[in-house]
């Protein structure tokens, strides 16, 4: 039986062990990282780096599954594997090791027979429902499929990535609740605007000339005074480009307000 002043310690040591995640992704966020159940295929090189980050993250629970035997090559990737663990289990070989990194994560290995059933009917049917499942092995297209529409329909985000050598892909699939607001991870552009004409095709001048810009593009207003229903507008795209007399470019972007559709052109430089 766990008394109070044991569970105050624990919680203690957890607030110390995971000080730097917490100052950075926040207390509800660690809290909803320390409940989460990953489920980890393949051991080798990309694999055993995923399950060494995550079981030091602090999750709940880490399962791995590699039943493939060790070879010489994997000593060469798999920093946990030693000459002794050739011809025994990937994941049996890297567990004791993956448990020694935190003590507040449980890592155990999944104990599923490749054969007896489909891998989607097995996980239906077992107790644990994970939160996350990682595939880090190159699969067939008919597996893979199978795997990434049961996580879909299960609510299980998953994540496909491959590491060949130098290089690799990945792919994500994190449900359709899931938002990117951020397409390309590029850095957002930002420009200051000189003024903006009132017509109905209006110009918009910048400061500055730094160009970039490019057809579906998207803009977003901050801070215009006069034309203020610029600023409550999430984004507008930019419709069209079109070289002016001045050999400026200006970018024609349409927005509606008061139930009116306008035509704005953006005319880059002065």
């Amino acid at each position: 039986m766990t008394t109070i002043n044991e569970d105050n310690k624990n919680s203690k040591i957890i607030n110390n062990l995971y000080s730097r995640q917490i100052g950075t992704y926040g207390k509800k966020a660690m809290d909803y990282l320390m409940k989460l159940k990953v489920l980890i295929f393949g051991q080798r090189g990309n694999g055993i780096e995923i399950a060494k980050n995550t079981v030091l993250s602090g999750v709940n629970l880490v399962t791995i599954y590699d039943p493939t035997s060790v070879s010489i090559q994997d000593l060469g990737s798999n920093f946990y594997l030693e000459e002794k663990d050739i011809n025994n289990r990937r994941d049996e070989s890297v567990l004791k090791k993956l448990k020694e990194l935190n003590p507040f994560t449980h890592v155990d290995i999944l104990q599923y027979k490749e054969g007896s059933e489909s891998l989607e009917d097995y996980l239906s049917k077992i107790n644990i429902k994970y939160d996350v499942i990682v595939q880090t092995e190159f699969i067939s297209e008919e597996k893979i499929i199978k795997l990434s529409n049961y996580c879909h329909i299960n609510g299980i985000k998953f994540i496909y990535g491959v590491v060949f050598g130098l290089s690799g892909f990945i792919f994500d699939d994190f449900g359709e609740k899931f938002i990117i607001f951020d397409d390309d991870g590029i850095e957002p552009k930002k420009y200051h605007c000189k003024t903006i004409t009132s017509e109905e095709k209006a110009i918009l001048t910048l400061e500055e000339d730094k160009g970039g810009f490019s057809e579906n593009d998207s803009i977003r207003f901050k801070g215009v005074e006069g034309m203020t229903e610029l600023n409550k507008l999430e984004e507008v795209k930019v419709l069209k480009i079109k070289e002016t007399e001045d050999k400026k470019k200006a970018l024609y972007f349409r927005y509606r307000y008061k139930y009116f559709w306008k035509i704005y052109s953006w005319r880059i430089g002065i």
